[in-house]
C-alpha cells in the first residue's frame, strides 16, 4: 500500500488503526462519510497533528486521562464458554474508553499515552473505542497509572476489583475451579448494572462438567 504523505511526521499507533497502514472501511463522520483506507489514515494523521499543540504539552495529561476515563471508561471482566480451555471458560479482562467519532482525538491521545491496545469503530453508534485486553499490558501499563492517578468516583472500586482479578489471572487461578470460584464474585460485583449472559452458577456448573468434578 502506498504510504500516506506526511504520516512519517506522526508517531504511529499500535493496534487495528495504525497511521500508515489501515485495513478498515468505516462510517466515520456524522454525515455518513465512508472513509477508505487512504482517507482514514489522512484523517487520523490530521487529528494527531491538531493536538500536537503547546496547549496539550502544557496540560497535566495524566490527570486529564484519569478524569476522562472516570466519565467515559469501563473496566470489565467477561466470561466466554470455551470447551477447549481446562476450566471450560475464557476469562477476558478489558479496559476500554469510547467517544464520538468526531471527537476521536482524545482516544488517540490515550492510546499513545499507554502505548498498547487497539482502536476500533463502534459501527452502529457512531463511536470510536480504545481497548486493552492483553493481561501484561493491563498489569504493567494501565493499572499502574490509576494507582498513581486514581479516579474520583466510585468507579475506582471497579479498578481495585479489576486489579485483583488480573493478579489472580497472572497466577493462572482462572484455570482452576477453585480459582474461578474466587474470581467470579469479584467480577460480578463490578458494573452491577450491566447484563450478563451467564450467571455465576451457570459458569461453575459448566466448569465442573468440563473438569469432570
Amino acid at each position: 500500500m502506498e504510504e500516506v504523505k506526511g504520516a512519517s511526521k506522526v508517531d504511529s499507533f499500535d493496534g487495528h488503526i495504525p497511521i500508515k497502514r489501515c485495513w478498515a472501511r468505516i462510517d466515520f463522520s456524522p454525515q455518513q462519510l465512508l472513509v477508505t483506507r487512504m482517507g482514514f489514515c489522512m484523517i487520523f494523521t490530521n487529528m494527531t497533528e491538531a493536538h500536537n499543540t503547546l496547549a496539550l504539552k502544557n496540560r497535566n495529561i495524566e490527570e486529564y486521562i484519569s478524569g476522562f476515563v472516570d466519565g467515559e471508561g469501563c473496566f470489565s471482566v467477561s466470561f466466554t464458554k470455551c470447551p477447549r480451555f481446562a476450566a471450560g471458560w475464557e476469562t477476558k479482562p478489558s479496559f476500554s474508553v469510547s467517544q464520538n467519532t468526531d471527537r476521536a482525538q482524545q482516544i488517540l491521545v490515550i492510546q499513545k499515552y499507554f502505548g498498547c491496545g487497539f482502536v476500533r469503530d463502534g459501527k452502529t453508534d457512531n463511536t470510536i473505542k480504545y481497548e486493552v485486553r492483553r493481561l501484561d499490558d493491563l498489569l504493567e501499563k494501565v493499572l499502574p497509572h490509576f494507582e498513581k492517578y486514581p479516579l474520583l468516583s466510585a468507579k475506582q472500586r471497579d479498578i481495585d476489583s479489576f486489579k485483583k482479578i488480573c493478579v489472580l489471572m497472572k497466577k493462572d487461578e482462572h484455570k482452576t475451579l477453585s480459582g474461578l470460584s474466587g474470581i467470579l464474585p469479584i467480577a460480578f460485583n463490578m458494573n452491577a448494572s450491566g447484563k450478563r449472559k451467564y450467571s455465576q452458577k451457570d459458569i461453575l456448573n459448566f466448569s465442573k462438567l468440563q473438569m469432570k468434578v
